[in-house]
């Protein structure tokens, strides 16, 4: 797909006289082989992205068509509408995720009220925002003891 043309040094008496390798430096065949092991490694990457999207097929609905009547159909009476749905029941901070046994939802100062859901997310937010900046004030702790700069 995307790989570079090799570059073929002939070798010629001039070139193996001036060739660095002879001397111990790095040949330039092995930048070449660098180049050939990028390419492959790419392609590999291009060919297994490609083959893990699996193809959507489309599926098409087909109607029955009704069948036909021969009467008129009878007006609506107000009796017969249909009841609007019930409203969802309010928002339920105890039946969220993470309220689970042994100790079930923990709220002893009251701030998650039921019903209120923005308030209940904010919360949620500030509590997982300062839960990561604990994790990394304890991984300071510990790297500090480790790595010490110079001078200190």
């Amino acid at each position: 797909l995307f790989i570079a043309p090799l570059k073929t040094a002939q070798m010629t008496t001039q070139t193996v006289a001036v060739s660095p390798a002879l001397r111990g430096s790095v040949s330039t065949a092995s930048a070449d082989s660098a180049q050939v092991v990028a390419a492959s490694v790419g392609s590999m990457a291009l060919l297994a992205a490609g083959l893990g999207h699996k193809r959507r097929t489309t599926r098409t609905k087909v109607w029955a068509a009704e069948p036909e009547q021969a009467e008129a159909p009878e007006p609506v009476t107000a009796e017969e509408k249909p009841k609007p749905p019930p409203p969802p029941p309010p928002f339920d901070p105890s039946k969220q995720i993470g309220a689970m046994a042994p100790l079930g939802f923990f709220d002893p100062a009251g701030f998650a009220k039921v019903g209120d859901k923005e308030g209940f997310n904010n919360l949620r937010a500030a509590e997982i925002k300062h839960g990561r900046v604990a994790m990394m004030a304890a991984l300071g702790a510990v790297v500090q003891h480790f790595v010490k700069f110079p001078g200190f």
